[in-house]
């Protein structure tokens, strides 16, 4: 299943297992994450689920050694195998080789029970759960954009929400060049962000659907439905502030990130009957006024960004580390400043999760610019 894009035909499933052979990176991204990982061994724990996958496939196209990389998962999945270039990784519940870098790929009870034994030990740990996302002693890092503030003994690092990620690589540059007063966003978020399983049940279901025999769902099983609907997204609901847990956290992780505790954040987040990446639309009050080209330039200039010229959607950015922003729009705010709009889409599974937590290794290190 592809769909049509002026410059690429973008795979949407994906096939859900990492393997279709589309290159998620250009090269200088390949060389960033083998140079980084160089004569180191690393362990991906959760190697059965979407982070995980993809956290393999991102390993594999980089060149990373297979004899360097661990699998790791629960006692259910141990004895499995998953795809790692042209072969593949035996899943065991542990190793006897102990690695040097750790990627949890781990609901947050689970890393918080291990990222602190692994770090104990000298491993360098990026956890892709909200486990350590609030902790003050813990770096949260998107490596573009805060991470040059982790030192090179730094053995514990967060990796923020997906949703967070991909609006801020479109936010930073532009809070780099005019101040931010405020950030106002609405998500439109694929079932990738629910994991592998959601992602089938939306396969399923639309079949279902459709009508399609042995689709495996009957249709309106969901509640609330996945195939050709919208909905808020669904965490939990606080009764006092009326955001959902996503919401709060995008607001709590921005601010964080971009080291603005008082920075006026709100975000409304929904879920959308799409596969993978998400949408995000972002409203920016700047300190400064710019023109629409001086915001076009930031943003040209900003690593893992590219302007799409028109052809923004989450099926263009699916299987690519790379964040489309697209209708950029200033105008003039009351009281000083501009008001910039803009269109943002990254893969969640990639830019969103794998990539940026992999991303956050060579923190600290001096790392060769790309060629």
């Amino acid at each position: 299943m592809t769909i049509a894009t002026a410059d690429r035909a973008a795979p949407l499933l994906g096939d859900l297992m990492p393997g279709s052979g589309w290159p998620r990176m250009d090269a200088g991204e390949r060389e960033r994450l083998r140079r980084s990982l160089e004569s180191s061994t690393i362990e991906v724990v959760g190697a059965t689920g979407a982070v995980g996958l993809e956290a393999f496939a991102l390993l594999a196209e980089a060149g990373v050694p297979a004899e360097r990389v661990l699998a790791t998962g629960s006692s259910r999945s141990a004895g499995s195998f998953v795809p790692y270039g042209p072969g593949q990784l035996e899943v065991r519940a542990t190793h006897g080789r102990a690695p040097t870098h750790a990627l949890l790929a781990t609901p947050s009870r689970v890393s918080r029970e291990l990222a602190p034994l692994l770090a104990e030990r000298g491993v360098r740990v990026v956890d892709c759960s909200s486990a350590f996302r609030g902790d003050p002693d813990v770096p949260l890092v998107v490596p573009e954009i805060n991470g040059g503030g982790v030192g090179p003994d730094v053995r514990l690092i967060a990796a923020p929400n997906c949703t967070t990620t991909i609006a801020l690589m479109a936010a930073a540059p532009i809070r780099d060049l005019t101040g931010l007063r405020s950030l106002e966003l609405v998500s439109y978020q694929s079932q990738s962000g629910a994991g592998l399983a959601a992602m089938r049940r939306l396969i399923d279901e639309t079949r279902a659907v459709l009508g399609e025999p042995h689709a495996g769902v009957e249709p309106g099983m969901a509640n609330p439905a996945m195939a050709f609907n919208v909905y808020p997204h669904e965490s939990e609901v606080d009764r006092t502030s009326g955001l959902c847990g996503e919401e709060a956290k995008v607001a709590a992780e921005t601010r964080r990130i971009l080291d603005q505790p008082d920075l006026d954040v709100h975000a409304c987040c929904v879920r959308v009957a799409s596969l993978r990446s998400h949408v995000v639309v972002l409203r920016l009050h700047t300190e400064a006024s710019a023109s629409a080209d001086e915001i076009r330039g930031s943003l040209r200039d900003a690593a893992g960004v590219r302007l799409a010229a028109g052809m923004l959607s989450a099926g263009a950015a699916a299987m690519s580390c790379v964040v489309l922003v697209d209708r950029v729009h200033v105008r003039p705010a009351a009281g000083g400043g501009s008001i910039v709009r803009l269109i943002v889409a990254g893969d969640q599974l990639l830019r969103g999760a794998a990539w940026n937590a992999l991303a956050c290794f060579s923190c600290g290190q001096t790392v060769p610019s790309p060629p």
